[in-house]
């Protein structure tokens, strides 16, 4: 491991790597056998299981969970369609104490009662206010519902408020997508659509294009210090087809980042992680309607042609980690050529880590916990995430 400081420091570092099962994955207490049951007198509740891996800050060893009060996103597609037509509604959800999720708002408002001239998709199951508020019924009868969940939740004033602060990278929060100038067209962003702007163009047409419904700012903050911006960099994501569920339908959120940990013997301060030479990725747009991640800069808004943006994706800033009970966790995209020093004080002295001499690239949902000893060796251990972090699967000793 090359550290390039004259100090000499020992550093352990373990990649604990949980193989992600196939996912858009969904499941019902109702068997396949069952006929579908119309829209309209579906009655229908859903529960997040626990999230086997995730950078959530009320982790467990291994495990993480949501916090009560957490906002979810879910766009509700109908399957019967095809493109843009597809679009339903976004809509918000948040997570209660019993782990369900409570309908708060359908295109961005939150009237989520049925309304022939507002809301003809999803509301609250007043049959079933009773037992609980987390029970919903989906309404249109013609309709082969979707549900696209993700967290975080991202709307219009989320958006607007990105287009109101973006004046530089460093400065900029969630979802830090923009760079230059603000000129951007505010009716692209009045839509109910998940669409933002992704940065300055020669077009005249429309002043700034923007990623449709289908795309979804997954960027992490560049400063992660505080709990809040933290977890706003996280992204997480599930499906569930409900048309022939009924009853409470469980939810695997599948986590789509990586993280790095820090855990030392020793007392740190003013930790970071950069890439002072070419920079460090920070996020790309999340296709919703292909299930991957695409290239963020390019874009198509209806049907103009396909134009290079200047989008701010490489930042050769430091990146922030949180701190919590004296370890330190940073989210990043998942990425190839991992390239990035994790740099620390000890008292008064700097140290530099290369990083990439034994992470050479980072993986979704992947955890990689990086352990500063004071005994002056160097190991690298894999965990399988299958088994909680216990299977090891490559345990490698290495001498400075």
């Amino acid at each position: 491991m090359n550290i390039k400081n004259m100090n000499h420091i020992a550093v352990s570092i373990a990649l604990a790597i949980a193989l992600i099962a196939p996912w858009l994955v969904s499941c019902s207490d109702q068997s396949a056998d069952t006929p579908d049951p119309a829209a309209g007198s579906l009655s229908l509740r859903f529960a997040v299981d626990p999230i086997s891996t995730g950078s959530r800050v009320s982790h467990d060893g291994y495990k993480s969970s949501f916090e009560p009060g957490d906002k979810i996103g879910c766009i509700i597609i109908d399957t019967k369609k095809a493109g843009d037509d597809q679009y339903m509604a976004n809509t918000c959800w948040s997570y209660n104490n019993d782990g369900f999720l409570i309908l708060e708002k359908v295109f961005d408002s939150s009237n989520v009662q049925q309304d022939a001239g507002s809301n003809t998709i999803i509301t609250p199951d007043a049959d079933k206010v009773d037992e609980g508020n987390e029970w919903v019924k989906l309404i249109d009868g013609n309709a082969d519902y979707k549900l696209l969940f993700y967290y975080p939740y991202t709307g219009i004033a989320e958006i607007k408020e990105e287009l109101q602060t973006a004046t530089d990278p460093s400065d900029i929060s969630y979802p830090n997508v923009i760079k230059g100038d603000l000129n951007t067209d505010n009716n692209f962003v009045s839509q109910n659509y998940i669409i933002f702007p992704v940065g300055k163009t020669d077009v005249l047409w429309g002043s700034g294009l923007s990623l449709r419904w289908s795309c979804y700012p997954a960027f992490v903050n560049i400063d992660q210090s505080d709990k809040a911006k933290f977890n706003r960099s996280e992204f997480m994501y599930e499906t569930s087809t409900p048309s022939n569920s009924s009853g409470t339908v469980s939810l695997k959120f599948k986590k789509k980042t990586a993280d790095i940990e820090v855990d030392s013997d020793i007392e740190l301060s003013d930790v970071y992680f950069q890439n002072a030479a070419n920079g460090l990725i920070r996020g790309r747009a999340f296709d919703f309607s292909s299930d991957t991640f695409i290239p963020i800069e390019y874009v198509q808004q209806w049907e103009t042609p396909i134009f290079r943006r200047e989008i701010v994706v490489m930042i050769k800033d430091k990146f922030m980690p949180y701190h919590d009970n004296g370890k330190y966790r940073i989210i990043l995209p998942a990425q190839d050529n991992f390239d990035c020093d994790l740099c620390f004080n000890i008292g008064e002295n700097a140290y530099t880590i290369a990083l990439e001499q034994n992470i050479t690239e980072l993986k979704e949902n992947h955890l990689y916990i990086i352990h500063i000893n004071k005994a002056g060796e160097c190991t690298i251990k894999i965990n399988d995430w299958q088994d909680d972090g216990s299977g090891v699967i490559v345990d490698k000793d290495e001498t400075n």
